[in-house]
């Protein structure tokens, strides 16, 4: 098939053909647009809270926590738990921090661990501080998977180490998973 380059092959079909693509340039950047806009606006909010740059990263993630984005939602729970720029609302920081756990957010659903196993701002419950640990454990947060370890014992470890044919040793101090192959090679489990 040849294409139409020269305008004295058929002058009347070059502006409906120059028509088309920009209409159709044009709906493909209204449909990509705003996905790639609202992840620059995810990492520039996360960026500024990790700057301390809290008012700003306040006012970028605000309305993306409110459209139900967990990982804005798990940025605004903690400036609202600890009043990072903006005025301190624990119990609304821990609603949103909530909504990102039940999300899947593996940082809030370790904060929901946390919260259950010292009772802050919620009924000390253990059981409920497991479940939550292990939500994060399994979503691959390392600080969850210490936890879990520390909580659960060898028995969380092992469970998970079973299917890489490894033998769990070490980090007994740290409270961390980990075995060792029949080569010596460190395993961490398969979550």
């Amino acid at each position: 098939m040849r294409l139409l380059n020269d305008d004295r092959e058929c002058p009347a079909l070059q502006p409906m053909i120059r028509k088309f693509l920009f209409l159709a340039m044009n709906i493909l950047l209204m449909v990509t647009a705003p996905v790639l806009a609202e992840e620059d606006v995810i990492e520039q909010g996360i960026a500024a809270f990790e700057s301390e740059l809290y008012e700003r990263a306040f006012e970028l993630l605000k309305s993306l926590s409110e459209a139900g984005d967990p990982d804005a939602q798990f940025y605004v729970g903690r400036m609202y738990s600890f009043g990072l720029g903006v005025d301190q609302q624990f119990e609304r920081g821990l609603r949103t921090t909530f909504a990102a756990a039940q999300s899947g957010q593996p940082q809030a659903q370790r904060t929901m661990g946390y919260s259950y196993y010292k009772g802050i701002g919620v009924r000390e419950d253990r059981e409920e501080a497991v479940k939550w640990y292990g939500r994060a454990a399994e979503a691959g947060d390392p600080a969850a998977q210490r936890s879990m370890g520390l909580q659960q014992g060898w028995r969380w470890c092992g469970a998970r180490l079973q299917n890489s044919g490894a033998v769990v040793s070490a980090f007994r101090g740290t409270g961390g998973c980990a075995g060792r192959t029949g080569t010596g090679r460190t395993v961490f489990p398969r979550l």
